[in-house]
């Protein structure tokens, strides 16, 4: 539930999507259907974001990753792959023309992956409490 909340709060966080909410979609101007894919791009970079920061903190399940480490060699190929293929689809005009996407400002690129830090901490928090003591 709270990658949901992080993606969603994304969304709505995009400047101008709030306008966008009290004129039928039918009306919405060439710059209110980009501030709507921009709004869903933003989505998109908080779930890939939340999904990054799942795939880390559940390498182990109950030592801190502070002391494992990152070693899995494989998997951080994958975490800068998706994130390299991620920010393309996000800035790149080929991609952003397959996928239907957005460039993003900043705020709409670091909030996500400051949520991205806060789940990642709520979980250290996790296994701190059930890490055996000793």
């Amino acid at each position: 539930w709270m990658q949901m909340a992080c993606c969603w709060a994304t969304f709505f966080l995009v400047p101008g999507i709030q306008d966008l909410m009290s004129v039928p979609s039918e009306e919405w101007t060439a710059e209110e259907e980009l501030v709507d894919v921009r709004g869903m791009t933003a989505y998109y970079w908080a779930l890939v974001a939340g999904q990054l920061a799942a795939a880390v903190c559940t390498t182990t399940k109950s030592q801190s990753l502070f002391s494992y480490g990152l070693p899995n060699g494989a998997l951080n190929v994958c975490i800068v792959f998706e994130v390299a293929l991620a920010l393309a689809a996000v800035y790149w005009a080929p991609m952003q023309g397959m996928f239907q996407t957005a460039s993003l400002g900043w705020q709409s690129i670091a909030l996500p992956v400051g949520l991205a830090l806060v789940l990642c901490l709520v979980e250290e928090a996790r296994k701190a409490i059930v890490r055996p003591s000793g």
